[in-house]
C-alpha cells in the first residue's frame, strides 16, 4: 500500500487514546467504556515521530523486531521477538506470538532492580524478597510502556519488553507476551519483572492472551508482575495476566496491574 494512502486511511479512523481510573497495584480496573470521548489523538498521530518507518502489508513468521512501525496489515504466523516495540496499523492479526520477553532491563538494572542477595525485579507488582526487599513498583498502569527491571544476585533473570499496538482491528488467536525472564536454576538470585503491554484497538476479537508475568526466582525471589492495559471493545475473551513469578527458596513476587474495557 502506498504512505499517503496508508496515512490517509489511518488518520481517518480516529481510534483514540482512552484513560480509565487508576487502581492499587496488582488490581484489575474495569476501563471506560468502548464508546468513551476520544481525546483527539488517531492510530496515525500515535506513531508519527521521525523513528518510526512505514512498512506497508507484512506478515511476520520469525526474526526481531525493534521500534515503531506503520503498518496497512500487521500479520504474526509463528513466534516473533520484539524488543521495544510499537505498530499502527489499519489491522492486526496475530495468530503466532509476539513475544518481548526478557526483552526488558538486564539483571540488576531498571527503577525496579533486584537486591544483590537474590530478590525479584519489580515493576507493575514488587519483587519477591529474600532477606532483602524485592524490587519496587513503577510506571503508569493506564500507559504502561516501561520496560521491567532484572532481578537480583547472580545469573538473575531479565525483565520483559514492551509491547504497543494501536489498530483498528485485532484479531487475537494467538498471544503478546512480555513476560520476565527466570532466574538461572539453583543460584541465589532473583527473577525479572514483567513488562508492559499497551493495547488501542477499536475492535479486539479472539480468545488468545496477553501476558506480562515476573520470571521465577528459582533460589530467590520471584519477579513482580508487569503491566497491561487495553483500550477498546472486546468481542471475544481473552486471557490477560500479569502474575508475580514463583519461587522455590523465597517469595514470589506480587501481581502487576492490568486495565481492561
Amino acid at each position: 500500500m502506498h504512505r499517503a494512502a496508508i496515512l490517509a486511511s489511518l488518520v481517518g479512523l480516529g481510534c483514540t487514546d482512552t484513560f480509565a481510573l487508576p487502581v492499587l497495584d496488582g488490581g484489575v480496573d474495569i476501563g471506560p467504556p468502548a464508546d468513551a470521548a476520544p481525546d483527539g489523538n488517531s492510530i496515525a498521530a500515535a506513531c508519527q515521530d521521525t523513528g518510526c518507518t512505514m512498512d506497508g502489508d507484512v506478515v511476520a513468521s520469525g526474526g526481531m523486531l525493534t521500534g515503531c512501525h506503520i503498518y496497512g496489515t500487521f500479520q504474526v504466523t509463528n513466534t516473533v521477538t520484539v524488543r521495544d516495540f510499537k505498530a499502527c496499523a489499519q489491522m492486526i492479526i496475530v495468530t503466532g506470538t509476539l513475544s518481548a520477553d526478557a526483552q526488558g532491563e538486564d539483571p540488576h538494572s531498571g527503577p525496579g532492580s533486584g537486591e544483590v542477595c537474590g530478590s525479584g525485579g519489580g515493576h507493575g507488582g514488587r519483587g519477591g524478597p529474600l532477606g532483602c526487599a524485592g524490587g519496587v513498583t513503577y510506571g503508569d498502569m493506564n500507559l504502561p510502556r516501561e520496560r521491567g527491571s532484572g532481578g537480583g544476585g547472580l545469573n538473575a533473570g531479565r525483565g520483559g519488553g514492551m509491547i504497543e499496538l494501536h489498530a483498528a482491528s485485532l484479531q487475537l488467536g494467538g498471544a503478546l507476551s512480555a513476560n520476565g525472564e527466570d532466574s538461572q536454576a539453583g543460584v541465589v538470585s532473583g527473577g525479572g519483572a514483567g513488562g508492559s503491554i499497551l493495547v488501542f484497538a477499536d475492535s479486539i476479537s479472539g480468545n488468545g492472551a496477553m501476558h506480562a508475568g515476573g520470571g521465577s526466582g528459582g533460589v530467590g525471589g520471584g519477579g513482580g508482575g508487569g503491566r497491561i492495559a487495553v483500550y477498546g471493545a472486546l468481542t471475544g475473551n481473552p486471557t490477560l495476566d500479569a502474575l508475580g513469578g514463583g519461587s522455590t527458596v523465597g517469595s514470589v513476587g506480587n501481581p502487576g496491574s492490568i486495565v481492561r474495557p
